[in-house]
């Protein structure tokens, strides 16, 4: 499917290294092509250093996770971006910190969701960057340099896809959730994220699978955000996650959920209430069916 205008734009402006112009009024339009842009300039920072064989020097944070000078100089350049062309938005990341302002517009940053993934050379970690406002997402995308597939949503808007394979220069673009190749399938599939934590729903699972309730689970890995917004793609898949960080902050979950969202899906706790965009403690489960998310609440809840 062709790109759209906005899309079109801002892929030819960061296929010619245009950077935004300054001082924006900040559209939907304006919001969407500098957030892109931005996501689509720190992929390239992590696909430059995959290409030239630099392993990052891996760092420690004050709270033991991995940190490495791509996330730093990630962050450094989507907040140079995005401060060229709204200069009075808050900006804050996880790197360099900050505080949301629900009073003001407030770009949020996490420029590799995943470190890990990132260092062990897995195609798993994902950029995530938001713009929100008075408690509502205004702009959000999740983009997996490394699959060359970028989601993004704009305010109430349907969630789109855009995607560039290997050595295609092409771009395609697309309405979320995708159409299925197989709509009246029954087959349904579950990623289990792969910490201790998620032990039992794991186990629970694998019963289910044994019973034939479920056809296959996975235990993916890497980024959340990025294993939350993949199941837009279609209905067949769905994602378990405790969630056991602390409160998810700004930039943990709240691209993903308002991707998913945008296309029809679900992410909700165990007992079925939505999951906040930032706060969450414990279990989530996204899925882009409503039968299916109750089936998955279900088993969790035997």
């Amino acid at each position: 499917m062709s790109l759209n205008n906005l899309e079109h734009h801002v892929i030819s402006n960061f296929t010619e290294l245009k950077l935004p112009s300054r001082n924006l009024p900040a559209t939907e339009e304006n919001v969407a092509l500098v957030g892109i842009k931005a996501a689509l300039h720190i992929g390239r920072l992590l696909q430059d250093a995959r290409l030239l064989s630099n392993i990052p020097l891996v760092e420690y944070k004050n709270d033991g996770t991995r940190v490495t000078p791509c996330d730093v100089e990630g962050e450094r350049i989507a907040r140079s971006i995005i401060s060229r062309s709204f200069p009075h938005h808050d900006i804050i990341g996880e790197e360099g910190g900050g505080t949301l302002n629900p009073s003001r517009y407030c770009w949020v940053i996490d420029p590799v969701d995943s470190t890990n993934s990132f260092i062990s050379h897995e195609n798993t970690s994902a950029v995530s960057i938001c713009l929100m406002y008075e408690g509502k997402m205004l702009f959000s995308t999740v983009y997996n340099p490394f699959s060359g597939e970028l989601y993004y949503a704009i305010g109430g808007e349907k969630s789109r896809l855009i995607q560039s394979y290997g050595f295609n220069p092409e771009h395609s673009a697309h309405d979320l959730p995708l159409p299925s190749g197989e709509p009246n399938s029954t087959s349904r599939f579950v990623n289990i994220h792969p910490t201790p934590e998620n032990n039992d729903a794991l186990q629970i699972m694998i019963r289910a699978r044994a019973r034939g309730e479920i056809q296959k689970v996975l235990q993916q890995g890497g980024s959340p955000s990025l294993n939350i917004a993949s199941i837009t793609k279609g209905g067949h898949f769905g994602v378990v996650h405790h969630w056991n960080h602390g409160p998810a902050q700004p930039w943990d979950l709240a691209s993903a959920l308002h991707i998913v969202r945008g296309a029809g899906g679900f992410v909700t706790d165990r007992e079925g209430s939505d999951v906040p965009l930032v706060g969450h403690t414990g279990t989530l489960v996204a899925s882009m069916d409503a039968s299916f998310q109750e089936k998955l609440l279900q088993l969790l809840r035997s």
